[in-house]
């Protein structure tokens, strides 16, 4: 897969200048770009009682990167009211051309679920995936009006969260009334319990610079009944 983004319209002040009246126009040289490879392994059930077995494994190598982030908040880019070029701190070659925020360049998947009895069904989901990108964070300069931590202190994508390792384990039981299929299901979402960040703190200067802000979810059990009539 390869996606390669450019010609960007943003709104802007003229290029070598640091005040003056914002224009839009095309971003000379602002680019994003994602190229990746997967590959898969698909094995499908059969009735023989020696091959219940299902399983479906994957892995994709990938590559975000640029120096176009959008002024991304949260997880929603401002399109109409971007910083991007504004002034200096907001420039694209300000530390910006580097992997992006969202990258995760190794994602390894496997679901696989056997029936070693008629009515009785096993199943794992494992996923692995990198740490996300990201970078120390500063104010822009005063020719920026914001009070948002946008101007890059060091090339993008320098730092890395660390990677995520998930477990989930599932077993159903099917029981027949006549024509009426009751299935129950017991899941463990997150097996080990590992809460790894998810986002942290990039605010160069704050207490807790470096550290998590946000966490993958925490060991969980579902019950869950299913009826077929």
């Amino acid at each position: 897969m390869y996606r390669d983004v450019a010609y960007i319209y943003d709104d802007h002040r003229a290029y070598g200048q640091v005040s003056g009246r914002l224009r839009v126009s095309r971003l000379r040289d602002a680019y994003r770009r994602y190229k990746a490879v997967t590959l898969q392994l698909t094995r499908r059930p059969t009735d023989d009682r020696f091959h219940r077995l299902s399983l479906d494994a994957s892995y994709t190598w990938s590559r975000l990167s640029g120096n176009w982030d959008i002024d991304f908040g949260g997880d929603s880019p401002f399109y109409n009211s971007s910083f991007i070029q504004d002034g200096p701190g907001a420039l694209i070659t300000d530390n910006r051309d580097g992997i992006l925020r969202g990258d995760r360049t190794h994602v390894a998947k496997v679901f696989a679920s056997i029936r070693p009895v008629d009515r009785l069904k096993v199943g794992t989901y494992v996923r692995y995936q990198s740490g996300g990108a990201w970078e120390a964070r500063g104010l822009p300069s005063p020719v920026v009006s914001s009070s948002s931590y946008i101007r890059y202190l060091e090339k993008a994508g320098s730092r890395r969260m660390p990677g995520w390792l998930n477990v989930d384990l599932s077993t159903a039981y099917e029981l027949t009334f006549g024509r009426v299929g009751l299935e129950l299901e017991g899941r463990v979402t997150n097996l080990f319990d590992r809460q790894v960040p998810l986002a942290v703190e990039d605010r160069l200067g704050f207490p807790n610079f470096g550290k998590g802000t946000t966490f993958s979810p925490p060991r969980a059990f579902v019950l869950m009944a299913t009826v077929r009539y």
